[in-house]
C-alpha cells in the first residue's frame, strides 16, 4: 500500500510491505519509494500515513519549514567558521 511515512522530521513517500502487532502496538515494514532496500525498517503505527491530499499537503509544508531550518543553520554555520 502506498503511503507516507516519517524519516527523520520529513516524511517521504513509501510503500508498506508488512504489517504487524508487537507488544501490543501496530508496526509497519516501509520500503522509502526510490532508496536502496537498505534503509527498509519497521516502524510504528504512529510513523505512517495515508497517502492522500491532505497528508501530501502535510508533506509539503514540513519540507517547507526544514528547508528554513537547514538555510537558517547553514547561515549560522557559514558565520561561524568565518568567524575562526
Amino acid at each position: 500500500e502506498k503511503v507516507l511515512c516519517y524519516h527523520g522530521p520529513l516524511l517521504h513517500h513509501a510503500i508498506c510491505l508488512r504489517a504487524k502487532i508487537e507488544n501490543n502496538r501496530d508496526e509497519y515494514f516501509i520500503h522509502y519509494t526510490g532508496w536502496s532496500p537498505r534503509w527498509d525498517e519497521w516502524v510504528i503505527g504512529s510513523s505512517v500515513y495515508k497517502y492522500n491530499e491532505h497528508n501530501l499537503r502535510k508533506q509539503k509544508k514540513l519540507e517547507k519549514i526544514n528547508k528554513k531550518i537547514t538555510k537558517k543553520y547553514k547561515a549560522q554555520m557559514d558565520v561561524l567558521l568565518r568567524d575562526n
